[in-house]
């Protein structure tokens, strides 16, 4: 059931990948929550979920599908939608945080190891460290409203680097705001 697994085909549209891949994310909304709220509810809630995220669809920004903040972006649109049902039940804002963050875990912790020690080697190459200088000088060119503004200082290398990222916009926080969720943020 994780996302990414069912998530529609590269050909598919946006709306298309974004539509399938929260359909993996209700599908795990259900599961975990209905040692909780028994399953009936859970379903209810994962349905309610659903229709909250095809609705705010078309809300979603677009900030470019090389910038590697869409993700992120789409994610934190999960999150909102999730929010939609758990709070109609007047169900705390941390538990739907917890409740996205145990998906995103459950995802995570089952990738091979190998490929999430690739992935954290890739994020500190020296190519990827120059894209993400250029991506944070990008970023304060504002050209999407949605999205993240940063800067980023890159210094040493080796055990001695040294990467401090400042976020002067957030992406999430804009979207949160947007769809009348800002108490998901933390």
């Amino acid at each position: 059931w994780p996302a990414r697994l069912l998530a529609a085909p590269a050909a598919a549209s946006r709306e298309q990948r974004l539509t399938a891949s929260f359909a993996g994310i209700a599908e795990g909304m259900a599961r975990m929550l209905a040692g909780k709220l028994g399953e009936d509810q859970a379903r209810i809630m994962a349905r309610e979920a659903r229709e909250a995220f095809t609705a705010r669809l078309g809300d979603i920004p677009d900030i470019g599908p090389d910038n590697p903040n869409q993700e992120s972006l789409d994610q934190a649109a999960f999150l909102a939608a999730l929010r939609s049902p758990m709070a109609r039940r007047r169900m705390p804002a941390r538990d739907t945080g917890r409740l996205f963050y145990d998906m995103c875990w459950q995802e995570w912790s089952a990738r091979p190891r190998e490929e999430a020690l690739a992935q954290g080697a890739a994020y500190f190459s020296p190519a990827n460290l120059q894209e993400l200088a250029r991506w944070a000088k990008r970023t304060r060119r504002r050209l999407h409203p949605g999205d993240w503004v940063a800067e980023v200082m890159i210094r040493g290398q080796g055990q001695d680097l040294e990467i401090r990222k400042d976020y002067l916009e957030c992406g999430a926080l804009k979207l949160f705001r947007a769809f009348g969720v800002p108490e998901v943020a933390p």
